[in-house]
Formats: C-alpha cells, sequence, structure tokens
C-alpha cells in the first residue's frame, strides 16, 4: 500500500479515531487482548500512566468499532493495537533519543537489536520519561502532576526452522507521580461534611479542625492552575511487570497455528485529598493488585486457492484483582482513621476474580474479484466471583458469584469497484461482563449491588475514493450504534465511585478524513467528526432520584470535531531533508460525567501544535524543535462536582503550552 499518498505519511501525522469515540472515551478497550489498559480512576479523578507500548513501535492499528469477533473480552467500542519493533536478523543495530523541554522534561529512550546467530535475535529497549507538574499547591509549595516514569522491553526471537518460530518478551513499567493536576473551581461550604469538619456543627463522626478555622480555606482557586493546597497524602505509585510468550507453527505454506501466552502483574498504591481544599474533609489512601493470566490459541489459513481467508481460535482469562486495607478519613486525620477492612487473603480486603472463555471464528470470502464478504462469531463466558470485607461490619464478608455469557457476531461487505474507490458495509457486536460490588451506606451496614453486562451494535457504511493519481484520498463514513445497559462510575455523596447502569442509548454519526499530496512537497490532512447521541431509556431507580433523564447529553460526546495539518519536506543538497508540521483542532463541549450531580461541563477548545524537524543523509540522525498548545489555551480535560459531598467542584485543566527538542542517533 506504501505508494501515492500513502508513502508520504510518516509518524509524526496527526491520524484521527472519531468513529464511535463517544465509546471509545470510556468503554474500557483493552490495549492488547493480552494487556490491561494501564488507567487508574479515583474519585472522579483519572491517573493516566504512560502506556508502556508507545515506545519503540513499528505501527499502531486503530480498530474502530464493536472488536468482539477477533479481540473480544471489553471491546466494546474499538482496539488500540500497538506492534513493538521485533527483534531482526540483518546485524546490530538500533537508535539513542533525548528529549528535553520546559517543566522540566527529560524524556531518554533507546534500542538495541543484535543477532545471535543464524536463527536467533535479541532486541532490548528502554525508555524514561521526566516531567514537573503544573498545577502549583500554595501549602506544599510544590507542582502537581509530575510524571516520573522508567521502562524496559527485552524480546527475543528464534526461529530453528522456516516453519517454527518463537516469540518471548519480557516487559516492565514503573511510574511516580505526586498525585493530580487539579483546580477548586467553587466550594460549598454549607454541606454537612463541610459543616462539621470546619467546626461549624459538632459532633460524630469527625472532629473539627486542631487550628483555628479560617473561612478563607474554603476560597476555591485563585488562578487556572493553581490550588490553595492539600492538607493530605497526594500521590500515585504504579508498577507493571508481563512475560509472554508467542509460538507459531506453519503446517502449510496457508496454515498456521499460534499460542500467545502472558502473565502480568500491576501494583498501584495511592493518596488522594478528596476535596482538594487545606481543611481535613476526606481523604483516602489504598493499595491494588492486579494478577492477569491468558492464553490463546489461534489457528488461521486460507483456503480456495486464497479466496476464502479465515482465522477460529479458543481464548482463556484469569484475572484476579486485590485491593488492600487502606485508610478512609472523614475530618481530621488524627481522630478517625477507618480501616477499609481486613480479609484472610495477604491483608486484602476484598477480591475481584474474572475468569472468561471465548470461542471465535471469522473468515473472508471473496465472492467474485471486486465483492467480498466476511462473517464472524464469538461466544463468550464469564463468571465474577466477588467478595469484600466492607468498612465498619467488622468480621462480616460479603460475597457474590455472577456468571455472564454473550454471542457476537460480525457481518460485513466490501465492494472494490475501482483500484480507487472501496466501499463497505458493515454490522458488528461488542460485550462487557457486568458484576457485583459492595456498596457503602455508611452508617448503615454495607449493601451487595449488581450491575448488568452491556451490549453494543454498531452499523458502519463508508468508502474510501482516491482521486488524482492516487494523492488526494477521501474517506467518508457513517455509523449508528445501538448501546444497551451502559456501565457507569457514579459517586456516592463522599465521593466513592460504584459501577450501575445508566441505561440505554443511540448514537448516529459521520465523519470525513482526507489526505491530500498537493505537490512532492506539501501534504494537507483534515477531518471533521459529528456526533448525535441520546438515551432511549434510562434505569428507573437513577430517573427516580433525578441524576439523569432523556434530556441530558450523553457524556464524553462532542457533537463535532475538526482537525487540519500540513505537512511541508524540504530535500537539501546533501540528501538530508527538512521537514515541518502544523495541524490544529477543535473539539465542541463536553459533558465531562453521566448523572447531573457529578457532571462538568468542559467548554469547547482549540489547540495547535507544530515542529520542524532536521533529517540528516541516510537517516543516520535528526534534530526536531517542537511545540504543543502553542497559543497556551486553558481547556479542560476533565472535571467531577462534589459539592453535594465533600464540597468541591474539581477542574482537570489539561497541559499548557509546552515545547522542548529531540536529538536522536540510528545506528
Amino acid at each position: 500500500e506504501l505508494d501515492g499518498v500513502a508513502d508520504q505519511i510518516d509518524e509524526h501525522l496527526p491520524q484521527p479515531c472519531c468513529i464511535a469515540d463517544n465509546l471509545c472515551r470510556h468503554a474500557g478497550i483493552d490495549i492488547h487482548r493480552q494487556l490491561e489498559p494501564l488507567t487508574v480512576r479515583l474519585s472522579g479523578q483519572q491517573f493516566e500512566t504512560l502506556d508502556h507500548t508507545l515506545f519503540d513501535v513499528e505501527r499502531v492499528e486503530v480498530l474502530r468499532g464493536p472488536q468482539g469477533t477477533l479481540f473480544g473480552r471489553n471491546t466494546i467500542a474499538g482496539a488500540v493495537q500497538y506492534i513493538s519493533v521485533k527483534p531482526g536478523f540483518d546485524g546490530v543495530s538500533g537508535f539513542v533519543e533525548g528529549t528535553g523541554g520546559n517543566f522540566g522534561r527529560a524524556d531518554f529512550s533507546g534500542a538495541l537489536n543484535a543477532p545471535l546467530g543464524d536463527t536467533l535475535a535479541l532486541r532490548l529497549s528502554v525508555a524514561s520519561r521526566e516531567r514537573d507538574g503544573y498545577v502549583h499547591d500554595d501549602l506544599n509549595n510544590i507542582d502537581r502532576g509530575s510524571d516520573d516514569t522508567k521502562q524496559g522491553r527485552l524480546q527475543l526471537r528464534w526461529t530453528p526452522t522456516d516453519k517454527l518460530g518463537i516469540d518471548l518478551k519480557a516487559e516492565a513499567v514503573n511510574q511516580e507521580s505526586n498525585g493530580r493536576a487539579f483546580t477548586v473551581a467553587q466550594i460549598n461550604a454549607n454541606t454537612v461534611l463541610v459543616r462539621i469538619s470546619t467546626g461549624q456543627m459538632p459532633g460524630p463522626p469527625t472532629i473539627p479542625e486542631t487550628r483555628p478555622y479560617n473561612s478563607s480555606l474554603l476560597l476555591p482557586s485563585s488562578e487556572h492552575y493553581r490550588i490553595r493546597g492539600l492538607n493530605a497524602p497526594e500521590f500515585f505509585e504504579f508498577d507493571y511487570k508481563i512475560g509472554q510468550g508467542t509460538i507459531s507453527y506453519k503446517f502449510t505454506d496457508n496454515i498456521t497455528l499460534t499460542s500467545i501466552s502472558a502473565y502480568s502483574k500491576s501494583t498501584s498504591d495511592y493518596g488522594t485529598d478528596v476535596d482538594g481544599v487545606p481543611i481535613s474533609i476526606i481523604s483516602t489512601t489504598g493499595h491494588e493488585e492486579i494478577e492477569l493470566f491468558t492464553e490463546e490459541l489461534r489457528l488461521s489459513g486460507s483456503s480456495f486457492g486464497g479466496a476464502f481467508n479465515w482465522t477460529t481460535g479458543a481464548y482463556y482469562y484469569d484475572e484476579v484483582r486485590s485491593t488492600g486495607a487502606g485508610t478512609f478519613r472523614l475530618g481530621n486525620g488524627s481522630s478517625l482513621p477507618f480501616q477499609l477492612g481486613q480479609s484472610n487473603r495477604a491483608g486484602a480486603i476484598s477480591d475481584l476474580s474474572s475468569k472468561a472463555y471465548a470461542l471465535y471464528a471469522q473468515g473472508t470470502y471473496d465472492l467474485t474479484d471486486r465483492l467480498s464478504g466476511t462473517l464472524g462469531l464469538r461466544y463468550s463466558s464469564e463468571e465474577v466471583e466477588f467478595q469484600e470485607f466492607p468498612p465498619f461490619l467488622g468480621p462480616l464478608q460479603l460475597s457474590s458469584i455472577a456468571k455472564f455469557t454473550d454471542t457476537s457476531p460480525y457481518v460485513g461487505l466490501n465492494f472494490q469497484a475501482n483500484p480507487d474507490l472501496m466501499a463497505f458495509v458493515k454490522a458488528s457486536k461488542g460485550f462487557r461482563a457486568g458484576g457485583n460490588q459492595v456498596v457503602s451506606q455508611f452508617p448503615l451496614p454495607s449493601v451487595m449491588v449488581p450491575f448488568e453486562q452491556e451490549t453494543a451494535w454498531t452499523y458502519e457504511v463508508g468508502t474510501r475514493m482516491e482521486f488524482m493519481g492516487r494523492r488526494l484520498r477521501i474517506n467518508p463514513t457513517v455509523f449508528y450504534t445501538d448501546w444497551t445497559d451502559i456501565q457507569f462510575n457514579a459517586l456516592n455523596p463522599i465521593g466513592i465511585p460504584y459501577t450501575y447502569n445508566a441505561g440505554d442509548a443511540t448514537i448516529k454519526g459521520a465523519e470525513l478524513e482526507m489526505l491530500f499530496a498537493a505537490t512532492d512537497r506539501w501534504l494537507l490532512n483534515g477531518s471533521v467528526s459529528l456526533l448525535d447521541g441520546h438515551y432511549t431509556r434510562i434505569n428507573p431507580a437513577i430517573l427516580a432520584s433525578g441524576e439523569l433523564t432523556l434530556d441530558d447529553d450523553m457524556q464524553q460526546s462532542p457533537e463535532k470535531k475538526y482537525t487540519a495539518g500540513v505537512r511541508y519536506t524540504l530535500p537539501l543538497s546533501n540528501d538530508g531533508r527538512i521537514v515541518a508540521n502544523a495541524n490544529y483542532a477543535w473539539v465542541d463541549t463536553i459533558r465531562s460525567a453521566v448523572t447531573r450531580p457529578t457532571t462538568v461541563q468542559l467548554p469547547s477548545y482549540s489547540l495547535v501544535n507544530a515542529q520542524v524537524q532536521y533529517v540528516a543523509p541516510n537517516d543516520r540522525w535528526s534534530v526536531t524543535l517542537f511545540g504543543t498548545n502553542l497559543t497556551d489555551e486553558y481547556y479542560l480535560s476533565g472535571g467531577i462536582s462534589l459539592l453535594s459531598g465533600p464540597g468541591a467542584l474539581l477542574h482537570d485543566p489539561a497541559r499548557p503550552r509546552e515545547y522542548g527538542a529531540t536529538l536522536r542517533f540510528n545506528f
């Protein structure tokens, strides 16, 4: 495919992913079938860990819409698959790259590829990233939102015969942060929790601050990137390790059997000052461990002279998620620290065990030399076992076992009208299992509350068109999604998240993408995305509470998005080149959360990014100057309202203008 427009696309161009974007923002997409999404959400605030696959990658595959047939578990909206560079046999090679910039940015990455013989090769990749925070905490005189990440990957490839290939991989990630980068936009000083904590309403369950109360401590943030301060621990530490083995064997030139086995373990420790003010209202600390084993056995091949390409297989998923004893404090931390229970499993206070099994098959048959059809089917069975020693119940234990099954089909047609025009239509279903959870009703006893599995059917029609000798590519697409029993995180009055089913919704959307190689030096790109999502049914309990109605907008669903970009390549007389890129993006207003009491309306915003790169002859080295958010626009990436409990309205500002330089050497 690398001709015409395609051979002018490089890693610096924006690659819009707008189809089903309203789902992609929160639907729990599995980054890999073998890997966990590296995102942790605490009381509505999100810590995004550095995705360990985003360095030394060969390509990124964006799979839009439900991918239930082949990718399976939780890919209800799509999947993003990062393919790392594999060890090669063409000699010793690699690269070293360093980046420096404002906010104390200091990044390093490198890779070494070394053949160890004719059939064995090794590739070692390492990376680190350091960035200071950007929201100043006045009380503690630090900048919140820092990132210190170290990661490494070791791969071995062994091909003892032409038919057998073995790939082994080990990865590790360590990330530390000094807490959330957020601001306090509003304070409700009249909530019960605030009045108790400030001594205005003495009595249990808290004791007022020992220091004299000053109402100025409850004033909202005075500047865009500034908070008055936090008086409880605020941090996040994350460790992740994975080992993966892939064995493939070719029975014939047309049939291959592949086994993919993986084991991973991650640990997270966090502390968060939920209320975000210097008064002791609510704070938490916690610990979580996740152990995951997956096995996939896949048989793929082609038949009937290559007219029929097929894949079938079986998949097994085994996860144990353990939450360790932490603290939950109301009011002055020295008064009543509540330990979140104890259990007999290595100090864990809750265990969530998920076991999933699946059988799948998908095939594409060339009906004619222009028309091909695809059929796929996946059967999934998942058992979720949950047990918890909830707070305030002493030795009592709550437990449950829930089972879920689903059959997810895929059907599609591709029509190649001519070499420059392809049209397609497809329908696919996605599935995510439900579960049970303990909901604390302090001071009342905790209860077990179930939530149902969710499904989404997406119907998509589009064309891929090329004109002017393949210099112009236009990709229009329309889609319709029918989403049932939508799962979402709601917050109780003291800021603890729980999963509920909001109801049903339908989403209509259209997308237009364009690439235009105007000359040999100029490449233009742009996209437009339109979304229209509405609830068609609200869970009766949520409807009765007034938290959500049929008239409310869907969360994380901007009605419009636009992007535009340009790249200019200037060849030099020494066979080097200068490449300049600039891109612009505009995103419409977004509702941050599902329910009315917790949502924040995020205003529309626009971004401008640019870079200039010099590439030496034979790509031996390069230097790049770059800038992001060049207009220094203040915009919000998220937010949560806790006005009815801890009393704060919290905003998550995105990073301000950043700039820097990258130097890379290839060998």
